[in-house]
């Protein structure tokens, strides 16, 4: 079981977490860690109706955010047509899926990536491939590489929010570097306290 968290905002009640990812082989503790932080501090304050979290089998970078768009640094940035990022099946690790209240695992769901053409891969809208859903890649063989991704499709009603965040080893996992989101931001989530969207915006 996971840790008691408070969803904020109208009708508030107290809903337990409890998904977990993981740490398997080849990943580093410290970045699991981390990216279990996001998920709990995103659910505390969204609590969406449902996540899906994928595995990505190794680092990734920013241009996956820039498939509709590249984001200005600590921006927050909202897309009306937010697509699917086109990673190949083969790189997809493991895809879980949760839902309600609990956030209880109710299987992987249709795979969110799949052989397709290019110009196909434009028109996969997160909004019709998964809509409503809470999207969240992460990378494996972190502790191979020394480094670690996460992206993170926020839905807001017919719009989605989309960030990403990357970080490096030196010695110890050192402070992470965010496209679409402040710094801060991030660290007020790892501590599972309220976001104020509005606030993330210059």
């Amino acid at each position: 079981m996971g840790d008691e968290f408070e969803v904020t905002g109208a009708g508030a009640v107290n809903i337990l977490v409890v998904m977990r990812i993981p740490c398997q082989e080849n990943d580093a503790a410290e970045f699991v860690a981390a990216v279990n932080g996001v998920v709990e501090g995103l659910l505390s304050q969204d609590a969406p109706r449902e996540l899906i979290v994928v595995k990505i089998n190794s680092w990734f970078g920013p241009k996956w955010l820039g498939f509709s768009g590249i984001p200005m640094q600590g921006l927050a940035v909202f897309y009306k047509a937010l697509r699917i990022p086109p990673f190949v099946p083969n790189r997809v690790v493991s895809q879980r899926r949760f839902t309600g209240l609990l956030s209880d695992e109710v299987g992987s769901g249709e795979p969110l990536h799949r052989n397709v053409l290019g110009r196909t891969a434009l028109k996969r809208l997160a909004s019709e491939v998964a809509p409503g859903a809470m999207l969240l890649w992460y990378s494996g063989s972190t502790a191979k590489t020394g480094r670690g991704s996460m992206m993170v499709y926020q839905s807001a009603g017919d719009h989605y929010r989309s960030w990403y965040v990357q970080w490096g080893q030196r010695g110890s996992w050192h402070s992470p570097h965010t496209s679409g989101l402040k710094v801060q931001d991030l660290l007020r989530m790892l501590k599972a306290e309220p976001m104020n969207s509005a606030a993330v915006a210059h």
